[in-house]
């Protein structure tokens, strides 16, 4: 670079008193990325005069990961006017998002994503295939509004309301309510997501359908109420 500018000597990782000038902007991209900024974008630049793109690189004197937005202009004395911009948590965090997405589509567990006011924007295909309701039928609503019904404990849709007010994650089993109007046992897991200034942005929901198991405990509570009541019949008949 010809021209010093603190915020690339931040975003480098340089430090302050150091001047940037006179240094090879190669030092700071690995050979590949020089080699595709060298073979493939400059003659693009030298062809249009402008350029637009994305490249990686490491910070000065580290091994951590850098990702910039280059725009750059080419000047008629040939010198090239180049604006970085770091967009390595955009990145990342669009990388953890589509990581994210990839287990909520294949998952067998009910996947809900709501905003800030508990109303529903996402759900997984797992959602419909459970509940019979498309995302179309169910997005801007709230889920205690579709999905709690008559048999549906008080005390639970209470703990939601309350843990839902003070931001907090609940962890608990739950009668819902499908399209049909069958009923279904979930085991929901909610939990709250907050951006950088500590902002409550989303809810994510993960429910996992439990009637088959709820089902084996009633038969198996059934059977102990039988085998008790025979076994106080027994008594009473010896007696």
């Amino acid at each position: 670079p010809s021209h010093d500018n603190k915020a690339l000597v931040k975003m480098l990782n340089l430090q302050s008193d150091k001047n940037m000038i006179g240094r090879n902007w190669r030092e700071f991209f690995p050979e590949s990325e020089v080699s595709h900024l060298a073979d493939d974008v400059y003659p693009i630049l030298l062809e249009k005069k402008f350029w637009r793109g994305e490249a990686y690189g490491y910070k000065y004197n580290s091994n951590e990961k850098l990702i910039v937005e280059l725009t750059m202009n080419l000047m008629p004395d040939k010198g090239i006017v180049c604006i970085c911009r770091d967009v390595t948590d955009r990145k990342q965090q669009e990388e953890q998002l589509k990581r994210l997405a990839l287990v909520a589509r294949n998952t067998n567990s009910m996947v809900i994503i709501t905003d800030a006011h508990s109303k529903i924007e996402w759900v997984n295909d797992a959602f419909t295939t459970n509940t019979g309701y498309s995302l179309d039928e169910v997005k801007g609503r709230e889920p205690r509004t579709i999905f709690n019904g008559p048999e549906t404990d008080q005390q639970i849709i209470n703990k939601l309301l309350e843990t839902e007010a003070n931001h907090q994650s609940f962890a608990g089993e739950k009668l819902s309510y499908k399209k049909d109007g069958t009923t279904m046992w979930v085991y929901l897991m909610a939990n709250p997501i907050f951006n950088d200034n500590g902002e409550l942005t989303n809810w994510v929901s993960v429910e996992t359908d439990i009637t088959p198991i709820k089902k084996a405990e009633l038969v198996y509570q059934n059977a102990l109420i039988k085998e008790k009541t025979l076994s106080d019949l027994k008594s009473q008949f010896v007696s």
